[in-house]
This record gives C-alpha cells, sequence and structure tokens, in this order.
C-alpha cells in the first residue's frame, strides 16, 4: 500500500487532513424524543448547537488545487468525533483494516508499524469556538497525533444536512482542501 505525504512549511506529514469541529452544548437529558427531533430540526438550519453529539466518519476526500483528488482515509475508513456542551472536541480516524501489531505490546513493535501509526492514524483534541455568521468552526488543537499541530487553530466551515455534518478546511493545507462527511451517531 502507498501512502502519500505532502511537503508544508512545517515538514512532511501524511496527507489524511486532520479536521474536526465544535459547539456549544443544548438539548436537556430529559427532553422528551418528540422535543430532540424538533431541536434537531431547528440545529439543521445552522444553529452551532447542532454540532454537539458523537459523529461517525462516513468519508474523506482531499481535493487538491489541480483539480485531483483522493479518497484520503481509503474507501471505507473509520473514526469517531466528539463535540462537547464543554466547549472540548476530540477527533480519531484511520484506515479501515489496519492490521494488528506482531506484538501485543505497542513499545515493542517494529518501526515500520510505528511508521504505520502516522501513516493511518490521525487523532487531535482541544477547545473549540462556532461563528456562526459564517458557518465556521475553529478548533484549537491542544494534543494531537501530528505534535506540529499542538497549539495550532484550525477552522473548519461545517454544513448540517439532517443527520450529517460535512467540515471543511477554511483555506488550502499543502495545496488541498478536504472534505470530512460525517453522520450523526443515534
Amino acid at each position: 500500500m502507498m501512502i502519500q505525504t505532502w511537503k508544508t512549511g512545517l515538514g512532511s506529514w501524511p496527507s489524511r487532513a486532520l479536521l474536526s469541529l465544535m459547539a456549544s452544548g443544548l438539548i436537556s437529558a430529559q427532553a422528551q424524543p418528540q422535543k430532540v427531533a424538533q431541536g434537531r430540526q431547528a440545529a439543521a438550519a445552522g444553529s452551532a448547537a447542532a454540532l454537539v453529539g458523537t459523529w461517525k466518519l462516513l468519508s474523506v476526500e482531499t481535493r487538491m488545487t489541480d483539480g485531483s483528488s483522493h479518497a484520503t482515509f481509503g474507501q471505507n475508513p473509520e473514526g469517531y468525533l466528539i463535540y462537547g456542551s464543554d466547549g472540548m472536541m476530540s477527533v480519531n480516524m484511520q484506515w479501515a483494516g489496519r492490521k494488528p501489531f506482531a506484538s501485543g505490546i505497542a513499545r515493542e513493535a517494529s518501526q515500520e508499524e510505528k511508521a504505520s501509526v502516522s501513516d493511518l492514524f490521525s487523532g487531535y483534541a482541544g477547545r473549540y469556538e462556532v461563528q456562526e455568521a459564517d458557518s465556521t468552526v475553529i478548533h484549537h488543537i491542544e494534543v494531537s497525533s501530528f505534535p506540529n499541530w499542538n497549539g495550532v487553530q484550525q477552522p473548519r466551515i461545517y454544513q448540517i444536512d439532517g443527520d450529517q455534518l460535512t467540515l471543511y478546511n477554511k483555506l488550502p493545507i499543502a495545496d488541498s482542501i478536504s472534505y470530512l462527511v460525517w453522520r450523526r451517531v443515534k
């Protein structure tokens, strides 16, 4: 399997875009199912509160500025994005079907196995803020599998259609824009 990497001013990094979003909380745990459904419908109209919850990754497509594109995490990526009502978020994504390490102990993995983690997995967490006026969410990354993103802010555009969320980077990263599609976990 060939893994593409991109050169940036920050050094070399896997082509899989690290993306996510966030929002501030809402719906009460005691809400009636009908009220929850009504809340989600209202949120689908663009309210930042609609982002709160857990989302399952459906696809990641990276579109290059030259017009080419590729499925960044393969055809069946795996991952979850969680936006808490407390203003914290976390995202983890990986290629489907990653092979287990030969040893059951991570520290005993071969250099090749350790390198595959960087190529086939991405994750980060931190605070987030939502700018509803332009449907932007800013991730204030505190920890990341890509250490160059620790302490970095990443703005994302969000679009919500029912139980589907699409996120994409506001500005090109390494001459590309990545589109991530998620489905709300019920």
